[in-house]
């Protein structure tokens, strides 16, 4: 084996190792997103989850665009849903040639009690199940969301589970 050829297949195994890292990262990253989802929906320590100009979208929460946004969304989302369990299931991820961009997906499955949008009706225990695209960004060594889509396909009624009413009104 020649020297070029070593270093050649080196160059391939760090390249592939730090491949192998960055999956390990955003796992570790989603696995943070579910953790202080679960906590209340901390938004102090969520909204560092994201890239400055990130989207986070989930119809019906709705659509929010940079930290901001983000941040006031999570502050009140433990008025529509006070407890959850965000079980995040067979990620897909991608990390682009560069090394500073990945894509993924993920299925959640969420055993939750939610109450009305207004938060003033009885709690209600809710299954929601989804599909998670998250694109992702490296910066300053480290990976944050640069876009959370989430496809709802179901949120439903525990006592009466998605057969008989797939989405909550």
């Amino acid at each position: 084996m020649s020297e070029s050829t070593g270093t050649m297949v080196i160059s391939e195994l760090e390249r592939r190792l730090q491949r192998l890292e960055d999956i390990e990262a955003i796992k570790n990253l989603k696995a943070r997103y579910a953790e202080l989802c679960d906590q209340n929906y901390n938004p102090n320590e969520l909204v560092k989850l994201f890239t400055d100009d990130a989207v986070w979208e989930g119809s019906p929460f709705g659509v929010f665009h940079g930290k901001a946004e983000i941040k006031r969304f999570f502050a009140s989302a433990s008025s529509q849903i006070p407890w959850a369990f965000h079980l995040m299931i067979g990620p897909e991820i991608a990390v682009d040639s560069s090394g500073m961009a990945a894509t993924g997906r993920w299925y959640l499955f969420e055993p939750c009690t939610m109450t009305d949008r207004e938060g003033v009706s009885a709690e209600e225990p809710v299954i929601q199940m989804a599909k998670y695209e998250d694109a992702y960004r490296k910066e300053g060594g480290e990976w944050k969301f640069e876009h959370v889509r989430i496809k709802y396909e179901a949120i439903t009624p525990l006592h009466q589970g998605w057969v008989a009413r797939r989405f909550r009104s």
